[in-house]
């Protein structure tokens, strides 16, 4: 047995303790860990093994056991990670098209949808180019009656007591990078054996600065917008020259954004991230996506499937869509700052979608400004996991489903 886990040290045998290092995702730690001495026997090997499993294991982002509490940003995941592609059917009502547009309203005047081009950019101050078609889950207002959920205001309760939600910048942002006709194709390897890995179906097209995000899901994003698709990794990685992710796929970028294969909720990696160009201009015409650790086992459309695993009555099922409060004066909060400012908005307009598990109560996933220029300071974000403090997370509301009926 571990001395200090629980049970008692017996009589005459001495505690021993030893240095350990444990790997903790993209950190590490170095643990004195005391651990009894073992009278030999047969089964002395067989208890060490188990003391060793202990001290060990189970690493972040592997398995469910936790060694410590949660910290900021920390995945915990299912060994079977993002999986594959499972398409979840939603009611024909709940399906982006002319009919579903058609039943939508308008948004309050303080809350209203910016107008578009007719390339599909933004009109405005800093046009940025929006991805995915604009009756698309991510692109499509909320309406201004809006169903909300029967239980809707339970993760806003939640939130309020384990909150606030956090922004995932750097360690478990998505690095973005743009691909054209002349970039050089390479062959991709999946290592998980759960089918066949929209990676491995053709070459992809990675520039050579390309890189994923530090944390333990090594996310990575490249838009090859001369095919119009987004290429998605979870856990790539470089090993001797040679391109590898844990699992992956393809989305076309004039779609709906679902499935997708690198991602809890089987939904499309890119769509709903925080891009930099956004936080730059302080806004966003698009809604947002988010990790929790009370996501449901269950799912919605647009999610196709769900790898969370909270039991509580407050939990949130994977692909709900969530809007804080439309009646906020988002302006007149007090301290509140640009880069809260631009979420606080796209939240009541566009809302967030759940699409992942994590550690924290709720963490909003930006890019990581690999290789750009970093907008986070200067909109008020201090660090990674920035608390945002100065939005009301308490006057969230879960929505019905997507479309707001």
């Amino acid at each position: 047995m571990l001395a200090g886990s629980g049970g008692s040290v017996p009589w005459g045998y001495p505690v021993c303790p030893f240095l350990v290092h444990r790997a903790r995702g993209s950190r590490s730690a170095v643990e004195l860990v005391p651990v009894v001495h073992l009278k030999p026997s047969w089964w002395t090997s067989v208890a060490m093994a188990a003391a060793m499993a202990v001290v060990f294991g189970p690493r972040e982002g592997v398995g469910t056991g936790d060694l410590d509490p949660p910290r900021p940003g920390l995945v915990r995941r299912a060994p079977d990670g993002p999986g594959p592609e499972r398409v979840a059917r939603p009611p024909a009502s709940a399906v982006p098209g002319s009919a579903a547009r058609a039943a939508l309203s308008s948004s309050p005047p303080a809350t209203t949808a910016p107008a578009t081009t007719a390339t599909g950019a933004v009109a405005g101050p800093g046009t940025v180019d929006r991805l995915f078609a604009a009756d698309s889950p991510v692109n499509t207002p909320i309406p201004a009656a809006a169903v909300v959920d029967a239980a809707g205001d339970r993760f806003g309760r939640y939130l309020a007591a384990h909150g606030p939600a956090i922004a995932d910048l750097y360690e478990y942002g998505v690095p973005v990078f743009d691909a054209d006709a002349s970039t050089p194709r390479v062959e991709v390897i999946c290592t998980k054996s759960w089918g066949t890995c929209g990676l491995s179906r053709q070459p992809v097209p990675i520039p050579h600065a390309a890189a994923p995000s530090s944390g333990s899901d090594g996310a990575m994003v490249v838009i090859d917008r001369s095919t119009r698709t987004s290429y998605e990794f979870w856990q790539a990685r470089r090993s001797n020259g040679t391109w590898v992710a844990s699992w992956g796929g393809t989305a076309g970028i004039d779609g709906p954004g679902t499935p997708g294969s690198a991602v809890g909720a089987g939904v499309s990696r890119l769509a709903g991230v925080v891009r930099t160009e956004e936080i730059a201009r302080s806004r966003i015409d698009h809604a947002l996506v988010f990790s929790t650790a009370n996501a449901c086992p269950t799912h919605r459309y647009p999610a196709s499937k769900s790898d969370g695993g909270s039991t509580r009555p407050d939990c949130v099922p994977q692909g709900a869509r969530i809007q804080l409060d439309p009646s906020l004066d988002v302006e007149s909060l007090p301290g509140i700052t640009p880069g809260e400012r631009a979420v606080a908005r796209a939240m009541q307009i566009y809302g967030a979608y759940a699409v992942d598990s994590a550690g924290a109560a709720m963490a909003v996933i930006f890019e990581d400004p690999a290789g750009k220029p970093d907008p986070y300071p200067a909109a008020g974000f201090g660090r990674d996991y920035d608390p945002m403090v100065h939005i009301p997370w308490e006057r969230v509301r879960v929505l019905r489903q997507w479309d707001g009926r």
